[in-house]
């Protein structure tokens, strides 16, 4: 695994310690969360993210990179991904109280996603479907919950849970995207 921070160091002479970045907790924190016995990540990429989400909220780089390779596939050298996360500006914290749901059943009600996402402060006035430009469902939906806190807890304990037959991803979005 790869892992880039950026932090500005323009003023790196000025800088008290507690400014930068320790990165043996950095990677003690990985190690930690990856060998946490409650998670179970099906896909790098949730893994990836998961990392990232970490790395950000407890080290406060300007940005964070994390390339993950898998070596177990056979007939290729390996199989990666790249996942790149940025600090939040205020005016973008908001936010970070919406997911986007993939992989929904293309004939799910409105009152099944809110069932699926119970316990977890979902605005179920926020809802919205996404269909394609012939008007049929695309199995993703998006939706607001009362707090960031809300949709981070969500996204981690529900991705990957089935609703009906389906396995379902659930991925930070942006207000703009819900629009």
């Amino acid at each position: 695994m790869d892992l880039i921070l950026n932090k500005d160091l323009s003023e790196i002479a000025t800088m008290e310690l507690d400014q930068t970045i320790d990165y043996a907790a950095v990677c003690q924190a990985v190690t930690d969360l990856t060998q946490n016995d409650n998670n179970s990540w099906k896909l790098i990429e949730t893994l990836a993210a998961d990392i990232a989400d970490l790395i950000l909220q407890e080290f406060h780089p300007e940005a964070v990179t994390v390339v993950i390779k898998k070596f177990i596939l056979p007939n290729t050298q390996w199989v990666s991904v790249q996942v790149t996360r940025q600090q939040l500006k205020q005016s973008q914290n908001r936010s970070s109280a919406f997911l986007r749901l993939r992989g929904l059943p293309f004939d799910v009600t409105p009152p099944k996603v809110m069932e699926f996402l119970e316990g977890y402060n979902a605005q179920p006035n926020t809802l919205v479907f996404d269909f394609n430009d012939r008007g049929h469902p695309t199995g993703e939906a998006f939706v607001e919950f009362q707090t960031a806190d809300d949709a981070k807890r969500a996204c981690k304990e529900l991705n990957g849970l089935f609703l009906g037959k389906r396995y379902i991803e659930l991925f930070h979005t942006t207000h703009r995207e819900w629009e």
